[in-house]
C-alpha cells in the first residue's frame, strides 16, 4: 500500500513545516505571519490524518493476539514516548520537573505517542461493537466532556477508530473514491475549511470532524492514483521511517535554534531549523536499526519481538507494504 507510505509521509512533513516557524514565533521572534498560515490551513487535516493512519492497521495489529499486541505497543510505542519525553522535559521544559507524574502525561509535541498508546491499550475492549460506533461515541463525548486535554484525547480517538472502521469495512472506503465526482466535492470543502481554519480557530471541534475526514479522504484518493510514483519514492521513505521523523524532529530543532538565535534573522532561522530536521531524522532513519540507535525507537526487549524489517510507525504497527502542542 504505497499510498499510505506517501500520505503519512505527507502528513509527519506538514508537522515539521509546522514547527519550524511556530517554535520561533513562540518564543518572540519575528516569523512573518504568512508561514504560520501555511501551517494553519492544514490544521485540520494533518495530526486527524496521521491518526486514521494508525487506525488502519489496528484489525491486522490485534490479529497477532494479545500478548503480542500489548507487548509491540510497549516496545514500539510507549518506550520511544519514555525516552523522548525525558529528553523533552530536560530539554525545552512542560512546566513540570521531571520526578514529577505529570511532567509525563501528554508530554509536548509527544502528546500524538501517549494517545496513540492509550488507544491501543483499549481497543481490544471495542472488538465486539460495530466498528461505527466507536468513532461516533467518541466524537459525542468530546463535545461533551469540558475542554482541555480530555477533549483532544476523545476528539483524536474518533479519527483513530474511524480508521479501524476503513480497516474492517473497506468498502465503505473504495464506495466513495469510485465517485470522482464525490471526491472533488470532497475536496472543494476541504480547502475552504481549510481556508476557513486560518481565520478562525477551528481545530478539535467535534462538531466539524466530518469536514477533516472531507479532507483525508480527498488526501487518500489522490495518493491512490500517485502513491507509488518514483518521484514520490523520498515521501514513503519518510512515512516509513514516520516514527524517527516525529519523535525526533523538536528536539533536533530546539538545538538548532539555541545555536543559531543570536546569529541569523527569523526566516533564516526557520529555514535552519527545517532543514536541520530533515537532515537530522533522516540521518537518523538510515540508523535507525544499529544499536544504540535502535534503543531510541524500539525497547531493548531481548529479540522478543524480531526488528521489522521495514519500520514502523508511530501507531507501533509494522507497515503492510513495501510500504509542541496539539496543533500538530
Amino acid at each position: 500500500m504505497p499510498w499510505m507510505d506517501a500520505l503519512r509521509g505527507i502528513a509527519i512533513l506538514l508537522v515539521i513545516l509546522w514547527h519550524a516557524p511556530s517554535i520561533p514565533s513562540f518564543l518572540g521572534f519575528a516569523v512573518p505571519p504568512s508561514f504560520l498560515t501555511v501551517g494553519e490551513f492544514f490544521l485540520p487535516f494533518r495530526m486527524p490524518a496521521l491518526m486514521l493512519l494508525s487506525g488502519l492497521l489496528l484489525p491486522r495489529s490485534l490479529a497477532k493476539g494479545l500478548p503480542r499486541y500489548y507487548l509491540g505497543k510497549v516496545q514500539f510505542i510507549v518506550w520511544p514516548y519514555i525516552i523522548w519525553s525525558a529528553i523533552h522535559i530536560e530539554q525545552f521544559g512542560v512546566g513540570y520537573p521531571i520526578e514529577d507524574p505529570r511532567a509525563w502525561i501528554a508530554t509536548g509535541y509527544l502528546w500524538f505517542i501517549f494517545f496513540i498508546a492509550l488507544y491501543y491499550a483499549v481497543a481490544p475492549l471495542f472488538t465486539r461493537l460495530p466498528p461505527w460506533v466507536v468513532p461516533v461515541a467518541f466524537w459525542i463525548v468530546a463535545q461533551l466532556v469540558p475542554t482541555g486535554q480530555l477533549t483532544d484525547f476523545f476528539f483524536y480517538g474518533g479519527f483513530f477508530f474511524a480508521g479501524n472502521l476503513v480497516a474492517r469495512q473497506p468498502g465503505l472506503l473504495d464506495a466513495i473514491l469510485r465517485r470522482h465526482w464525490l471526491v472533488a466535492v470532497l475536496a472543494v470543502v476541504a480547502i475552504v475549511f481549510g481556508v476557513v481554519s486560518t481565520q478562525v480557530d477551528v481545530n478539535r471541534m467535534p462538531v466539524l470532524a466530518l469536514l477533516s475526514l472531507a479532507g483525508i479522504v480527498a488526501a487518500i484518493a489522490a495518493t491512490r492514483v500517485i502513491g507509488g510514483s518514483p518521484l514520490l519514492r523520498p515521501l514513503r521513505f519518510v512515512g516509513r521511517a514516520s516514527i524517527v521523523y516525529y519523535v525526533a524532529h523538536f528536539p533536533i530543532m530546539i538545538v538548532a535554534l539555541k545555536l543559531f538565535e543570536q546569529q541569523v534573522d527569523a526566516v533564516t532561522l526557520v529555514g535552519i531549523l527545517l532543514l536541520s530536521a530533515l537532515v537530522g531524522c533522516t540521518a537518523l532513519a538510515w540508523l535507525r536499526n544499529i544499536i544504540p540507535f535502535r534503543w531510541l525507537f524500539q525497547a531493548p526487549l531481548l529479540g522478543l519481538i524480531p526488528l521489522p524489517r521495514r519500520s514502523v510507525d508511530p501507531s507501533g504497527d509494522r507497515h503492510v507494504s513495501g510500504q509542541g502542542d496539539r496543533r500538530g
